[in-house]
Formats: C-alpha cells, structure tokens, sequence
C-alpha cells in the first residue's frame, strides 16, 4: 500500500506552539506521530514523506533518539527534502529513508489509475506538471494555512490529516469525489 505524509517535525519543539498542535511537550507529539503512524502503516507499505521529518540539529543524543524512533516507524520511507530536512544529518545518523531530493514525479497505475501522475514536493505550485492534463500536487509545508488550493492539489502534511499518514486510496477518493479532479484556467483555448 501506498502513503503520503509529511511536516512530521519530530523533535522540533517549536512547532508545538508555531502550529497548536494539541500535544503537551514535544515527547508526547513524537510519541502520537509515531504510533499514529503505525497505526495505519504496515511493515511492507511505502510512505512517501513529502518533507520536514524530523529536527535533526542540536544535541548528538537527541539526534540518536530521533533516529531511533524514525527507523522504529513502519513502512519503507521515501523522503522528498523539506525547508527543515538535511541529508548530512539523516546519513550522519543512520536514518533508514531513500533520499528523493526536492522534487519527484510518481506514476500510479492500478485498476482505477491509469499512468496517473503526481507530483510530489515538500511545497504547494501554483502550477506543476501536465497540471492541464490531471496530474495531482501533493505537499506540505503550509501546515493547513489559509491556502486557496488549485484543482489537482491537496496538502498531505499531518496538520491537515489528524497527524496520521493518508493512504493513495484516500487521495484517490478526495480527487474523484471532489471539483479537485479538473482545472479550467482562463489562460488557455
């Protein structure tokens, strides 16, 4: 099964308060991130994290911690950089993730998808890749601010999905059952 998820920001306690989020330290926030994670996540699954993993700076036992809890996370994770992400600091510390870069572009093909693309980025585009043509944006980084979203584009980040990543079935049904599936611009003939 595929899942997307992201602006986890284990161990960053300031987004505690940057975003509300309902947890009295930063402990008990990694803590729920983790098992709401596993909750839904199976060992053999695929996660894209569409950035913002984790605060990896600051104290070398803190970091340990944080690696320890992210390789205790199910599911193969495929990491696309956010603002907050390093990859000397997840290679430094031995974080088990496939390092995607900033960008990148996943074909779905299934019974209801046929050669679907979408466009994976840590940020929201205003326009992306055969965007005319129904390809989806997935991203973070907004932490479900007022956004005006275009049609195609859904923020996946764990402000806007009850801390808990959101499976392709999911994203699938939000775009199908939704005006998210088509875009008109005026621009164009």
């Amino acid at each position: 099964m595929i899942w997307f998820t992201g602006d986890t920001h284990l161990g960053h306690k300031n987004i505690l308060d940057y975003c509300s989020r309902p947890y009295k330290d930063i402990r008990e926030h990694d803590e729920a991130i983790r098992d709401n994670w596993n909750e839904v996540v199976a060992k053999g699954d695929i996660v894209y994290h569409l950035g913002d993993l984790a605060f990896l700076r600051g104290s070398r036992i803190r970091a340990e911690r944080l690696a320890e809890l992210i390789n205790g996370l199910n599911g193969k994770i495929k990491l696309i950089l956010g603002n907050h992400d390093k990859a000397k600091h997840i290679k430094k510390y031995g974080i088990n993730v496939e390092l995607l870069g900033a960008y990148y572009e996943l074909t779905v093909q299934d019974s209801e998808l046929k050669n679907q693309l979408v466009v994976l980025c840590h940020y929201p585009f205003a326009t992306w890749n055969k965007r005319m043509w129904g390809s989806w944006n997935l991203h973070g980084h907004v932490h479900s601010k007022d956004l005006r979203y275009r049609p195609g584009q859904l923020d996946v980040g764990v402000d806007a999905r009850n801390f808990t990543p959101v499976s392709l079935q999911t994203v699938k049904t939000i775009f199908t059952r939704s005006l998210l599936t088509t875009w008109s611009d005026p621009e164009q003939p």
